[in-house]
């Protein structure tokens, strides 16, 4: 197969993904989903200006990808109250550790009709 058609396809493909043409605006039953989902997943009470500010996140919803950008700092050693997670050792490794927790749930959510960007 041609490469130059190989990459026009891929390229197609990410466009499509990426520009969500096909994207819509969350619908009140998702909305309502999504904040009982995370509200019986969280371990600590979410108090009421935390509900409310997720609720308004949602609604304000305009169906368009959401773009963070992290800039992080890594600490040479891990700091965790004493006795708590001995195995960790340095920020990097911490790091390492949420974001093979972060893909699992962006796994788990991409199986709705969610979507990874829809998070």
């Amino acid at each position: 197969m041609n490469i130059t058609l190989v990459l026009g396809i891929v390229s197609g493909l990410f466009l499509l993904w990426h520009r969500r043409w096909f994207s819509r605006t969350l619908s009140k039953d998702e909305i309502t989903l999504r904040q009982s989902s995370r509200h019986s997943r969280d371990h600590e009470a979410i108090d009421d200006q935390g509900r409310e500010s997720f609720l308004s996140f949602l609604e304000a919803d305009d169906g368009k990808p959401l773009y963070m950008v992290n800039l992080m700092q890594y600490r040479d050693k891990a700091f965790y109250p004493a006795g708590r997670h001995t195995e960790v050792t340095t920020g990097r490794h911490v790091n390492a550790l949420c974001a093979k927790a972060v893909v699992r749930e962006l796994i788990k959510n991409n199986n709705t009709d969610w979507g990874v960007s829809r998070l």
